[in-house]
């Protein structure tokens, strides 16, 4: 009996934590930078797009493995340089999120990114490496009535600098970003 047990106690969980079968398609996160980040009227100063795949499920929590991230700058109103990185380090090797229905992913359920760090090679625009650290934190909307400035606000503490460079590239502390999901946004990648 106690043999019996054991096995299906081990099926049980290994079904609660394995790779997640019949898992809602691949998901791009596009995290939106103003240069004043509360003012979606301001010229766009960075934009990252995340590619994300179902790898683990917990019940109605879903761990996303961040397959790639991709750093653009702006600058007046189109991309002036690229980097990219995949497999970056997530904290917490995944990215977990608890669904509505996990086979439907909503957007607003990803406007909290786990911390992001690494380093992304140059792909557009200049020869030189950059460093990231990101990471979402909680979004406190303004008092009424005033709204958010981003239909998905995210809150995020982000700094990126080219490697060698003393000055940071962008250095914020929990300001708000638009935080966007897409299956497959053109030019994600």
């Amino acid at each position: 009996m106690l043999i019996k047990t054991s096995v299906a106690l081990i099926s049980v969980l290994a079904l609660a934590l394995s790779p997640v079968r019949g898992a809602p398609v691949d998901q791009y996160i596009t995290v939106t930078i103003h240069e004043t980040p509360s003012d979606p009227q301001s010229d766009i100063d960075f934009v990252v797009i995340m590619k994300l795949t179902a790898d683990r499920q917990d019940g109605d929590s879903v761990g996303w493995e961040v397959l790639s991230f991709k750093i653009e700058q702006w600058d007046g109103g189109s991309k002036s340089k690229v980097w990219m990185e995949t497999a970056p380090a997530v904290t917490g090797d995944l990215w977990w999120i608890e669904h509505a229905d996990p086979n439907d992913p909503q957007d607003d359920e990803f406007v909290e990114p786990p911390e992001i760090i690494g380093t992304a090679g140059p792909i557009e625009g200049t020869n030189d490496d950059l460093d990231y650290d990101i990471d979402g934190t909680v979004y406190t909307p303004p008092p009424l009535p005033a709204s958010p400035p981003f239909t998905n606000t995210g809150s995020l503490d982000a700094e990126f600098w080219i490697v060698g460079e003393s000055q940071a590239e962008l250095d914020m502390t929990d300001e708000p970003a638009s935080i966007e999901r897409d299956n497959d946004p053109p030019g994600s990648g």
